[in-house]
């Protein structure tokens, strides 16, 4: 007879701080420095250690790094055409709950070029959401995702998800992942998981690499919708 895999445990309504392993971390990291690290080990060979050699492959390392660091906003908001968002009833509910819960209040933009969801960005820090979100989700539903996308912008991760998004589909699988335990951070805020849940189920997930940023996402950094859906769910 054979034995059914283990089942991971659900986090629970008062989940702790919002997780990012470090071995995550350091393959992140890796990824960025090793070829650099490389490269720097390849020009000093010939003559042996050159420490002008390796001056020159970190000043490349910063320049490069400090280009494609920037680029991920310029890449994003020209990719979805983002534009400041004029809609009171999406700001008053972003304005209700950073004050509630004492966070800065995000700069809002809007998006007319993707199905419903959002992404978060550090510039301003800004929230931006499609204008099909804002058309088609419920207030409460909009609320959740209004949550949890202060709760991004706050857990002191995104850093690690722009340094992520640099590095493309690759960096994608170091990312920290979204769902579960932000989601459950977000789920407190409002005190009502069914419209977070509700929100996951009717977003349309995201399938490039700049995932690592959006509400929604298919692949490796994010969980599954469903298994999103489960968990708050279970609350």
């Amino acid at each position: 007879m054979a034995t059914q895999a283990p089942v991971k445990p659900l986090p629970d309504w008062e989940a702790g701080p919002v997780r990012y392993s470090w071995s995550k971390r350091l393959k992140l990291f890796a990824g960025l420095i090793g070829p650099w690290v490389l490269l720097g080990a390849l020009v000093s060979l010939p003559g042996g250690f050159d420490l002008a050699a390796l001056a020159i492959a970190v000043s490349i390392f910063v320049i490069v790094n400090a280009i494609l660091w920037g680029s991920v906003e310029r890449r994003m908001l020209a990719y979805v055409s983002a534009e400041p968002l004029d809609d009171p009833r999406f700001t008053n509910i972003v304005h209700g709950l950073a004050d509630r819960h004492g966070v800065p209040m995000p700069k809002l933009r809007v998006t007319e070029k993707v199905g419903p969801n959002a992404f978060v960005l550090r510039r301003g820090p800004s929230i931006v959401v499609s204008r099909s979100l804002l058309d088609t989700f419920t207030r409460t539903e909009q609320e959740a995702v209004a949550a949890h996308s202060l709760v991004r912008l706050n857990s002191g991760h995104l850093f690690f998800a722009y340094l992520a998004a640099m590095l493309g589909r690759l960096g994608s699988r170091f990312a920290p992942k979204v769902g579960f335990e932000d989601d459950i951070h977000a789920a407190a805020l409002t005190r009502y998981p069914p419209a977070l849940a509700s929100a996951i189920g009717k977003a349309k997930p995201v399938e490039d690499s700049s995932g690592v940023l959006w509400f929604v996402a298919h692949g490796p950094s994010h969980r599954p919708p469903t298994e999103r859906i489960a968990a708050l769910h279970d609350l």
